[in-house]
């Protein structure tokens, strides 16, 4: 009964919300004239809810239809400068990206893009830490690609730990530079000072 639910709503998904670039639209419409309209500004955390949920799917079903949905949603969304920095900084933290990304490398459901995914996840790690951290402090800013905020602000927190707890699932390559990586070569390091 829920997987049924869950396909259903991969379809409704597919057949609704996706513009013709495979980004999630943010909402749709059913006010009396609008014809059923879809919000055309995608959210980043639209098309992270479906990446985690597709995520979990697949690796329950391993419908192939769903893992290649997955894919152009993924295509779609990481690259998107609607909420990234051309360096692949996220612009403000964001709490859902990072998390869908997480469900989607420790599931393995995309082998093909794996390492690239862990990048990607190692490189929010190091924005917040480098960029968003004010100094000597356990303070994160609101902006992942800096400058830091030096007040606290509990939802600019919540967000950065997203990041944080992201990372811990990262493997520890010993040479990523044989990879193929279409964003800056992460660094994963660890602060001393406890979060």
């Amino acid at each position: 009964m829920y997987r049924q639910a869950a396909i259903d709503s991969a379809n409704f998904v597919k057949e609704h919300l996706l513009n013709s670039f495979s980004q999630v639209q943010d909402a749709i419409s059913v006010d009396e004239g609008s014809g059923c309209s879809t919000d055309s500004d995608p959210e980043s955390y639209d098309a992270s809810l479906v990446i985690e949920g597709l995520s979990i799917l697949h690796s329950v079903t391993g419908d192939a239809t769903i893992l290649a949905l997955l894919n152009d949603i993924v295509n779609a969304t990481i690259p998107n400068p609607a909420w990234q920095q051309s360096n692949g900084v996220l612009k403000d933290g964001d709490l859902y990206l990072p998390r869908a990304l997480t469900t989607l490398y420790t599931r393995k459901v995309t082998p093909n893009f794996q390492d690239d995914i862990g990048h990607y996840i190692a490189v929010q790690f190091n924005a917040v830490t480098d960029l968003a951290t004010a100094n000597d402090t356990n303070i994160y800013g609101n902006s992942w690609a800096g400058p830091p905020n030096s007040t606290f602000d509990p939802f600019h927190q919540i967000n950065a730990l997203e990041a944080l707890v992201s990372a811990i699932s990262l493997r520890n390559d010993s040479d990523s530079s044989t990879l193929p990586v279409p964003f800056p070569t992460p660094r994963v390091r660890h602060h001393s000072s406890p979060v």
